[in-house]
């Protein structure tokens, strides 16, 4: 089996990619936040970004975002530490867990920061991310992805065989947009990752 030509293929490309990014220390497999809540997911960030999976890796982070955002919320409304019994839980959780739980990750940013949990310049850079990358990736926005961006373009002329240049809006022509996609996803992938460890790092004392 581990003699078929493409399985080969496969093995030699996974391993040039962990070869090129073992050295990062933001990537080591053993390093988890400690808090049960949120290590698998960043976990798999990791594992996505250590591969070169940077789309599957924005992905990630855009529910690693809302899900620690929601928890410093909610926990930041209730003392994590009394859970003595079933109603004791339900009773700290639960008002907290109704109110956070449906919002928009707009106004959990902005709530978050109106109580302490992130700073302005944190705001900015998660708003940042929310507009141009979360809403993009995940709702598929092209518009939010590449803005009014534009590549030059280089066509034939079929009526007299003549070369026209031009540009086009990468927004508007959906054949452009695969590897502008996936380049876009290389460039912010790792930073929009380091960004959301940053809040979690910050807010430990509340989270864990």
């Amino acid at each position: 089996m581990n003699d078929h030509p493409k399985l080969k293929l496969l093995l030699s490309n996974i391993s040039d990619r962990i070869a090129r990014n073992a050295k990062n220390p933001l990537l080591e497999l053993n390093f988890y936040i400690g808090l049960y809540e949120v290590d698998s997911i960043s976990q798999e960030i990791r594992m996505c970004l250590m591969l070169e999976f940077f789309q599957a890796s924005i992905t990630l982070t855009n529910h690693l975002l809302e899900k620690t955002l929601k928890l410093l919320l909610i926990y930041s409304e209730s003392d994590k530490k009394q859970i003595d019994n079933f109603e004791t839980m339900n009773s700290n959780w639960v008002k907290a867990s109704n109110k956070y739980n449906n919002m928009d990750l707009y106004d959990t940013i902005n709530k978050a920061c109106s109580k302490g949990l992130i700073d302005k310049e944190q705001k900015k850079i998660l708003h940042f991310f929310r507009d141009r990358i979360r809403n993009g990736y995940s709702h598929a926005d092209m518009d939010k992805l590449y803005k009014d961006q534009k590549i030059p373009l280089v066509m034939g002329n079929t009526t007299d065989f003549g070369i026209v240049h031009g540009e086009a809006r990468i927004a508007d022509v959906p054949m452009l947009q695969g590897i502008a996609q996936a380049e876009f996803a290389k460039e912010l992938a790792e930073d929009y990752f380091i960004i959301v460890i940053e809040v979690i790092e910050k807010n430990k004392t509340i989270l864990g």
